[in-house]
């Protein structure tokens, strides 16, 4: 999936990449955990961030899962640089209908290496119509949430 002379942004993308082409958003007995995406080839946004965590920690880039019980979703957040951005998996592997046939896509990298401003502003907002937290971005570029109902 990686090379060495990739850049840390390259080896992300390309993990996100792999991931996106070669898993089903499906639920299933391990969608919910990392074996759905990388033993099975299908799962849901929690299955998908447990897997790159663990690409990610395979690659020694830092990375964590951010969830929200709020919004029902999960998602990573990876050190590039020593600035913590955002990725989506999930997001960016969407699934296509038309006249209710599943349409194979390009994927999306709208969810990727994003600040958390940026997560906040179209992912949070766009996606989910309204931002019903109190959310603090640190001067680390941390994000901090409670959530509301």
């Amino acid at each position: 999936i990686t090379a060495p002379t990739m850049t840390t942004a390259q080896k992300i993308t390309a993990v996100r990449d792999y991931i996106g082409n070669t898993t089903v958003y499906s639920d299933g007995a391990a969608a919910h955990t990392p074996d759905g995406p990388i033993l099975y080839g299908y799962g849901q946004c929690d299955g998908y961030s447990s897997a790159f965590k663990c690409y990610m920690d395979l690659l020694g880039i830092p990375c964590q899962v951010v969830s929200s019980p709020y919004m029902d979703h999960a998602w990573n957040r990876v050190v590039v640089d020593g600035v913590p951005l955002e990725v989506d998996v999930t997001y960016d592997d969407y699934i296509l209908y038309v006249d209710d046939v599943v349409v194979d896509h390009p994927l999306d990298h709208s969810h990727l290496l994003i600040t958390s401003a940026q997560m906040i502003d179209q992912h949070i907002i766009s996606d989910f119509g309204s931002l019903d937290a109190d959310i603090v971005i640190g001067p680390d570029g941390s994000m901090s949430a409670t959530w509301y109902e």
